[in-house]
């Protein structure tokens, strides 16, 4: 894979043969092994793996596309979706001159840069991309390949997202059959098919099978992650939310913050899981009248998000919409208001009028208005 360098001089490039050598007879993978080598974590990590990926390419006899897209994987897990979707882009254009179109290969990276798309809310460039995977992989692969399930899970999420939900329920539940015939019931992916499905379950109010589904997933995921697993994390967040709208605040607070707390020392606390977990605590200090204690979650929230997906995304008109909520249960009307609206505008732009999002700020800010003193 091409990619731009600096020159080197001759022990530079004894130094990188050496990293290469040491890629090459690994079993492990690029990033793996560079770590051992120089005992970096973090972002820390991937930025020297990204620095010397592009100083490698100059050594030349060697195609580096799985090196980059190890790389771009770790921008897309830490939220740095700029560097990720420019690697992305390039392996797509590249990989075809070797490969195809209709190759399996072509497939993943057509997916790994709709994840990209998909976290930047550029849905309908996202869906477009995930339902060519989809049928690259259903023609390729057949119906009943594991990475065709994964397709489905993909594609049912985006129209999740997208407030979708009759169309995205049947393709769940197809890639939830997948995906247990293939690897069993006790794996984890097994797990992320039936917590994606409960998060859609709860959305449409069948908070009874949602709830089933989330307690499952939490099992699962404790045996095959681990409970200090960011996945886990994700896990407990989610159960936490369902026992929150069914009113169960006392067994969803202890989630939030163990939520809270495994994602913040798992990805930071400039990730935007993390602007997640404290605005999910902050909603339910304020549904449990702790307005003093929500207030700081809900700021630190809202900064968090303005700085990691910006003033467009569909998640920041959630922070704004749930902050404005706390102002306005506070008395601090003028102050509510043109957060409300902000939020409305985000919503109408992103995601459409007839989003159930939208749906619930316009109501918001209705009803605001309607009770707002003169």
């Amino acid at each position: 894979m091409p990619m731009s360098s600096p020159m080197m001089s001759d022990t530079d490039r004894e130094d990188l043969d050496a990293i290469l050598r040491t890629v090459l007879v690994s079993d492990k993978g690029y990033v793996e092994t560079l770590s051992r080598a120089t005992g970096l974590n973090g972002k820390a990590l991937t930025d020297k793996a990204a620095f010397t990926l592009s100083r490698l390419s100059a050594v030349g006899g060697y195609d580096y596309e799985n090196e980059a897209l190890e790389v771009a994987g770790r921008y897309l897990a830490e939220a740095r979706f700029t560097e990720a979707e420019a690697i992305y882009r390039q392996v797509l254009v590249s990989f075809p001159e070797k490969h195809g179109f209709n190759h399996p290969g072509y497939a993943t990276r057509l997916n790994n840069l709709a994840e990209v798309l998909r976290a930047t809310a550029r849905y309908d460039e996202a869906e477009s991309l995930y339902r060519q995977a989809l049928e690259i992989d259903r023609e390729a692969l057949g119906l009943e390949h594991p990475d065709y399930g994964i397709d489905l899970l993909n594609l049912a999420g985006l129209l999740h997202d997208r407030g979708r939900y009759e169309a995205a329920e049947p393709l769940y539940r197809e890639a939830m059959t997948i995906i247990g015939k293939v690897v069993g019931e006790e794996h984890y992916r097994y797990a992320t098919a039936q917590n994606n499905l409960a998060g859609l379950l709860q959305d449409m109010l069948r908070f009874e099978e949602a709830e089933a589904l989330c307690r499952q997933a939490l099992e699962i995921t404790s045996k095959t992650l681990g409970e200090s697993h960011s996945v886990y994390a994700t896990r407990l967040n989610n159960l936490a939310e369902l026992l929150g709208t069914t009113e169960r605040y006392g067994e969803a607070e202890p989630l939030y913050r163990q939520a809270l707390e495994i994602t913040q020392k798992t990805l930071g606390e400039e990730h935007p899981d993390f602007a997640i977990r404290l605005n999910n605590l902050a909603v339910l200090l304020k549904a449990t009248g702790r307005y003093e204690e929500a207030e700081p979650l809900y700021r630190q929230a809202l900064e968090i998000t303005h700085r990691t997906l910006g003033e467009a995304h569909p998640d920041y008109a959630t922070r704004l919409n749930n902050f404005a909520g706390l102002l306005d249960s506070t008395e601090r009307y003028d102050e509510a208001e043109p957060l409300y609206r902000q939020a409305l505008e985000i919503c109408e732009k992103a995601l459409g009028v007839e989003h159930p999002s939208t749906q619930t700020v316009r109501a918001n800010l209705e009803l605001f208005l309607s009770e707002k003193p003169d």
